[in-house]
Formats: C-alpha cells, sequence, structure tokens
C-alpha cells in the first residue's frame, strides 16, 4: 500500500471518502454532490447513512466522472470518534474492490489535520495486516494500491506529511509486534528478538545494547 499527500484533490480514483457531520458535506462533496443529481444529500436525507459516529455509505457515481464511488463517513467531535471512524473507513475500503483511494476527511476544520492523517494511515495498516507465514494458502490480499490523502491547503500539507510519517511509524511498529507474537517460541527466541532489536537499531539510526546472562546477573 502506497500512501501519498495531495492538494487538490486528483481527477480520478476508484473511491473517494467524504465526511460528513449530521447532513453536512464539505465543499467537495458539495460540489460533486450537485454534478450527481443531489444523490448524497438525497441518501443521507433518506437515512440510507445512518447519524451514528463511524456509520459508512458507499455509493456508486455516474459512468464519466472521475471517481467510481464515493464512501460517506459520518464523523465526530472526539479523539475516540476520530479513532472509530479511521477504522470503519479501513475496514470498508479493504474490503472493496477499491485499487485506489482518495481521503478527504481532513477537509473539515472541525478535526486536526496531523491527528486525521495519523488515525487514518494507522488504521489502514492495523485492518491491512495478516500473518500468512505458516499457512499453506495465504487470504487473499486486499487490492487497496495507492492512497491518497487530501490537504485542503497547500499550508497543510507539513501536517498532513507529520500525521503520515506518525501514523506509518506506529503501524509498522504494531504490526511488528503482533509479528513478533504470532511466531511459535522455537522461532521467536531471545537470540532472534535481540537480532530484531538490533537490525531496528540499523535501519533507524539508534543504540542497541544486548544483554547476555551475566549481564543481567549483573543487574541484581
Amino acid at each position: 500500500m502506497e500512501f501519498t499527500i495531495v492538494s487538490p484533490a486528483p481527477e480520478h480514483a476508484d473511491c473517494l471518502v467524504l465526511p460528513v457531520f449530521g447532513e453536512k458535506l464539505p465543499a467537495i462533496g458539495k460540489e460533486l454532490d450537485i454534478t450527481c443529481g443531489h444523490l448524497f444529500s438525497s441518501a443521507i436525507k433518506d437515512g440510507e447513512l445512518a447519524s451514528k459516529v463511524a456509520s459508512t455509505l458507499t455509493l456508486g457515481l455516474p459512468a464519466g466522472l472521475g471517481y467510481k464511488r464515493v464512501l460517506l463517513v459520518q464523523l465526530g467531535s472526539t479523539q475516540q470518534d476520530l479513532r472509530d471512524v479511521s477504522r470503519a473507513v479501513a475496514k470498508a475500503l479493504l474490503a472493496s474492490s477499491n485499487s485506489s483511494v482518495c481521503l478527504a476527511l481532513a477537509l473539515t476544520p472541525k478535526l486536526d489535520q496531523e491527528a486525521a492523517a495519523k488515525e487514518l494511515v494507522q488504521a489502514l495498516m492495523l485492518e491491512a495486516y495478516r500473518f500468512d507465514q505458516y499457512k499453506s494458502e495465504p487470504a487473499p490480499a486486499s487490492k487497496l494500491a495507492i492512497v491518497s490523502l487530501l490537504a485542503p491547503k497547500k499550508s497543510d500539507i507539513a501536517a498532513v506529511e507529520a500525521g503520515l510519517v506518525y501514523g506509518l511509524g506506529l503501524g509498522h511498529g504494531m504490526n511488528l509486534t503482533r509479528d513478533l507474537g504470532n511466531l511459535p517460541p522455537n522461532v521467536c527466541t531471545p537470540e532472534y528478538l535481540a537480532a530484531t532489536a538490533q537490525h531496528l537499531a540499523h535501519t533507524y539510526e539508534f543504540s542497541c545494547d544486548v544483554l547476555e546472562q551475566a549481564d543481567l546477573e549483573a543487574l541484581k
């Protein structure tokens, strides 16, 4: 899965993810809604998108537009709401046939750009996690390949980029921990853990001291 930051929105993607506050759409959503004959606003008013935070609704779009479908998601006002929304979006996208998506959740001024990017990226990485190392028939991989994070303005790119880096770091770290926990004990030995830590230290340029038994005993 490749992450990019865009501003303005790309002209083409399989899916555009749009935030909804009650019945309110962001500017890009309003414009597209008018183009589609008020498809989004009608679905929201008819109750097809529940009012509960993190509810989602996927709508197919008319042929000839730059997007094949739109994913509407109800936002909330708290940090936990943002996490719930991010998880719901990640589940919906990774279960779909979309290969490219544009995430426009940060278009609302009520959301912190960095926090939104961090939560979305982290949720996508955790939801995409698979441990198939010992399976003869691995589960089918998600088709999602390109994820574009939409920055509202050029001046917001730095904040979105900071969130992207933070989310990637957390996602990779948590998935590595899950890998280690899923390995059998005859593979994930103390020596294996030490080698993994040394590899991380070399890759990301931080110090790592591996203590032998005698070193540990001396700490008592």
